[in-house]
């Protein structure tokens, strides 16, 4: 549905090197690229879980749009989580939690 919009919106006509997959295709998998707009990748990601009761929740929200690139650095650490907003949210042990920061500085912490 969302992707429908966006191709709507699509100018095919300035002759650009623009140059998208409108069809259906890679049905049912999770995650398709789709081509290049201008110098973007257009990737669509349909990612979810089974949250603890069961349900299967999206990870984004439909019609998400995230916008990265090739500069960005991520770091992967090993060990206990010891972020504040984590632990306030019940998360003690897990295989992966992702933090973001929209200003600079530290993770909260509650020190002694």
């Amino acid at each position: 549905m969302v992707f429908k919009l966006f191709r709507e919106k699509l100018d095919t006509r300035r002759g650009s090197n623009s140059q998208l997959e409108t069809a259906v295709k890679d049905l049912g998998a999770v995650v398709s690229f789709k081509g290049y707009y201008g110098d973007l990748a257009i990737v669509v990601a349909k990612t979810s879980y089974i949250a603890e009761d069961g349900i299967e929740k999206r990870y984004l929200p439909e019609g998400t749009l995230v916008l990265g690139n090739t500069a960005a650095d991520g770091i992967r650490c090993y060990g206990a989580i010891q972020d504040a907003q984590a632990l306030s949210e019940g998360v003690v042990a897990s295989s992966r939690y992702p933090k973001h920061w929209l200003t600079v500085g530290i993770p909260p912490v509650n020190l002694p």
